[in-house]
């Protein structure tokens, strides 16, 4: 916010770079320009202080920088640059005194390796370059010759050198934060994870990639990590024209981050266009954490979760948690340790119980993160049953990442269990568009339409998905239930038992296997499956709804719709689809069934 703005007058570009100038000043000193603990506070300060020299918080601000910065935060219009160009022409002047980063020419590589430095400074880097190569991409694209515009880019997988393995969860890190933080502006199509990383490990032609994707960029880059050494070499190329709009070689010994930081802010000034807006830069270069550690960490615990298995989750948990230890105020690694704790939440309950504690703690931290939004939704909807309280949260997530098509996808969820079928169908579809090679969102699209009672295009949407993913477990188990439904026994068994290999002994996929071989009259496999799931809860969560399901499809109702009690009395998640899931439908006759709804808010 500029004077200006707190004052409420008329805003222009010279208002853009106030905002600009309060971003250089944080890049440089790790510190906010007017600082405060209230609303009314930070206001009072951008009216009436002046932000301390940028060179007292940190030695290490160049003086010129200083200047730069501190005309650009003149409270008087006039007395602060009067165009993007004057402050571009500066930041050129300051940034060939600056030898830390090298122009690649086109077709050029440059010198790969350097110098070792301390192991610290590397970590420093994975955040810094992603700062860097975020504030160059955005500048390029989204220029002032309307013409010439680029509304749309493809970040392909940042290569990694094989010879080091270890370094896998850097590149991917980088380029998944990249997507995502270039995600939140509104003008640009950023295509999905899900669609780029099928060029992992390929070797692709970005022009050839960015046709196949439908964009007019490409960034294609690479990491290489030498013990205490960083180097990145990216570039971006128009997919029409195949021309390099822009590429460079960093190669960091980041001793010092604020150097780093205003590199970051010479190369962004030197691309920066009138459509960018501050409150653009802010969004795209927001840092969760200055801990350069607990950022390494995260990134760990996020290329784990990816995986999307029982083992990747729990090393999820692990290096999400380190990263809080080492940044008890690292918003984004809380997100991290609720996604985690609620992906493990069908084997432990007390996953879930944990995941509502560390979202929370997440939004007292920074409540403009969708991600712990969502993450709160969910856990709104399966733990608390709070259901006015989930799809508060959901549509603050999206109106906070417009863009997210996981954010869609789950409130489709949860338009799903309120039996607001046609919504969570076209919600669904909204979150394929954004991201459509997601086995998640196509088979979550699959499992709303089975709701619905459209079995036959239902089975076809989770064939759908195994192509895409030919051992997702949802989409057999989507597969096995329309089947069922169908009334298809022999190939519904077959899925669900793949679909339970695949879970690692799931119980709910169980407690489904136990329904069929029950409707299909195979009473001994039907027992078997509930003994085992006996021995199963010996050693983690099993619940009572998988139960319930066996006995209901054996025909016996009255143990059916008592271990139904028990679980709504356990608070059972699985009870959350009561309304529309057709493995309930024997039971939906019985006055007790349907007083279990009322009490659920579900009637």
């Amino acid at each position: 916010m500029s004077p200006e703005q707190a004052r409420g007058e008329e805003l222009d570009q010279q208002t853009d770079l106030f905002s600009f100038g309060a971003v250089l000043y944080e890049m440089a000193t790790g510190r906010r320009a007017f600082p405060g603990p209230t609303a009314a506070i930070v206001h009072d300060a951008i009216l009436n202080r002046t932000p301390e020299p940028p060179s007292r918080v940190s030695a290490r601000v160049p003086v010129e920088l200083e200047r730069i910065i501190l005309r650009a935060l003149q409270k008087t219009r006039s007395a602060r640059y009067s165009n993007s160009t004057q402050i571009r022409l500066e930041l050129k002047r300051l940034q060939r005194d600056l030898d830390s980063v090298t122009t690649l020419a086109a077709g050029g590589s440059g010198r790969w390796i350097r110098s070792l430095e301390a192991r610290r400074t590397v970590l420093l880097a994975g955040a810094g370059l992603v700062l860097l190569l975020l504030l160059i991409i955005v500048a390029g694209l989204l220029g002032p010759n309307k013409s010439a515009q680029l509304d749309s880019i493809a970040i392909l997988p940042f290569a990694h050198d094989a010879a080091y393995p270890d370094g896998e969860y850097l590149s991917d890190g980088i380029t998944e934060s990249i997507i995502n933080s270039l995600s939140q502006l509104p003008k640009l199509r950023v295509t999905a994870r899900s669609l780029v990383f099928r060029y992992k490990a390929k070797d692709a032609d970005p022009r050839k990639a960015g046709t196949e994707l439908g964009v007019r960029a490409v960034l294609t880059g690479r990491v290489a990590q030498r013990g205490n050494n960083l180097i990145v070499q990216a570039e971006l190329v128009d997919v029409n024209s195949g021309s390099q709009l822009w590429g460079q070689q960093y190669n960091r010994e980041l001793a010092d981050i604020f150097t780093v930081q205003e590199n970051i802010a010479s190369e962004i000034s030197a691309k920066l266009q009138s459509t960018l807006t501050g409150e653009d830069l802010k969004r795209v270069t927001k840092r969760f954490t200055q801990n350069s550690e607990a950022y390494q960490l995260y990134l760990r615990g996020r290329y784990n979760w990816n995986k999307g298995t029982i083992e990747g989750f729990k090393k999820a948990i692990d290096y999400f948690q380190q990263a809080t230890n080492k940044d008890s105020n690292y918003a984004l690694a809380y997100a991290g340790l609720a996604d985690s704790n609620l992906s493990l939440g069908s084997y432990w309950v007390e996953a879930i119980a944990e995941a509502k504690t560390v979202a929370l703690k997440a939004l007292q931290i920074d409540d403009s993160l969708a991600e712990a939004h969502i993450a709160l939704g969910n856990i709104k909807l399966l733990l608390d049953w709070d259901w006015a309280g989930a799809e508060k949260e959901f549509n603050r997530a999206i109106q906070l990442a417009p863009n997210s098509a996981l954010a869609y996808n789950q409130y489709g969820m949860y338009l799903a269990a309120m039996g607001r079928l046609p919504e969570a169908i076209a919600t669904a579809q909204r979150a394929l568009i954004l991201d459509p090679l997601s086995p998640i969102i196509n088979a979550d699209l699959g499992w709303y339409l089975l709701y619905a009672g459209k079995k036959e295009e239902a089975a076809e949407q989770f064939k759908k998905t195994l192509e895409i993913d030919e051992n997702y477990v949802s989409a057999h188990w989507g597969l096995g239930v329309a089947e069922q439904q169908r009334g298809v026994y022999p190939e519904a068994i077959a899925e669900l038992r793949k679909a339970f290999s695949l879970s690692e002994d799931s119980p709910v996929l169980l407690g489904h296997l136990g329904y069929t071989y029950g409707l299909s009259r195979d009473a001994p496999n039907a027992r078997k499956a509930l003994d085992d799931l006996g021995k199963l809860s010996r050693r983690q969560y099993v619940s009572s709804v998988s139960i319930a399901l066996i006995h209901a499809g054996l025909g016996e109702n009255d143990k059916a719709l008592e271990a139904l009690k028990r679980a709504y009395d356990e608070h059972d998640f699985p009870l959350v689809l009561l309304k529309v899931a057709p493995w309930f439908d024997r039971l939906r006759g019985d006055t007790r069934f349907r007083d279990l709804l009322v009490r659920m808010s579900l009637s």
